[in-house]
């Protein structure tokens, strides 16, 4: 899964060319996708926002279209990154001087506590952070392309609102279940 938007539609191209088919218009998609981060950034405003690698195969990746998109992205819980995610770590470097990049097994991290209210992407993250407006979502949801954008956004706008309880949630899973809550 990649979330620049010129990359999803060189993967679909790729593809195209192997299954010997056209490329399909993707304009009224990157449109969708648009539409969803800018409704979700209505709702999110700029509480900061967290992401863990469990929620999402490039974390970097989503991180960057967030900060393109005027979200406030505060946070990265992640203990590697792939080469994938080059482009986008020099990207955030760059731009996102506020961006914490943090890791997930050291074990002090339990005691890292925000000291704002984050809306966290990933159960990782929503632990850290100690905070109960998450979206709980483990390697994208199934999702991908701009439908995957979309539906992020939109599980954000919800996670923003809505709160979850986070002990019971992440409790659950942590027994090896499927949740069903």
């Amino acid at each position: 899964m990649c979330y620049g938007y010129d990359e999803i539609e060189e993967n679909y191209s790729r593809l195209c060319t192997q299954l010997g088919v056209k490329m399909p218009d993707f304009s009224a998609d990157r449109e969708a996708a648009d539409k969803a981060l800018a409704n979700a950034l209505e709702i999110v405003e700029n509480m900061p926002i967290a992401v863990d690698y469990t929620a999402l195969p490039r974390p970097l990746g989503f991180c960057r279209l967030l900060a393109e998109k005027g979200f406030n992205v505060k946070r990265c819980y992640a203990d590697s990154f792939s080469e994938e995610e080059r482009a986008d770590f020099e990207w955030l470097k760059a731009h996102c001087h506020d961006l914490e990049i943090l890791p997930t097994v050291n074990v002090k991290m339990e005691f890292s506590q925000c000291k704002e209210k984050y809306l966290a992407v990933g159960q990782k993250a929503a632990f850290f952070c100690q905070t109960d407006n998450f979206v709980d979502i483990v390697a994208g949801g199934g999702g991908y392309g701009f439908e995957g954008i979309k539906r992020l956004a939109e599980l954000m706008a919800e996670g923003a609102v809505n709160k979850k309880d986070r002990r019971k949630v992440i409790q659950h899973k942590g027994w090896g279940c499927e949740s069903c809550l």
